[in-house]
């Protein structure tokens, strides 16, 4: 289930979250620990075009997007 637009991306788990700055309810990384850090992620789409942005504080700073396909 996809959210609205301009909402987070709500997960039902996390794979990797060793220090819990990942907020599984609100799908927001708070970074606890000054560094360099990496995120990536992959997408696909089955019914209908995705569109997926990454953001810090409110300033989009990678955008995904996958377009429709049937079959398989």
């Amino acid at each position: 289930l996809l959210p609205a637009p301009s909402q987070p991306v709500i997960f039902k788990e996390a794979l990797h979250d060793s220090q819990g700055p990942f907020d599984l309810a609100t799908g927001v990384f708070t970074c606890t620990v000054p560094g360099l850090y990496h995120f990536g992620f992959h997408m696909e789409a089955v019914q209908r075009a995705v569109k997926v942005s990454l953001m810090r504080d409110g300033t989009q700073v990678m955008e995904k997007e996958a377009e429709a396909r049937d079959g398989y």
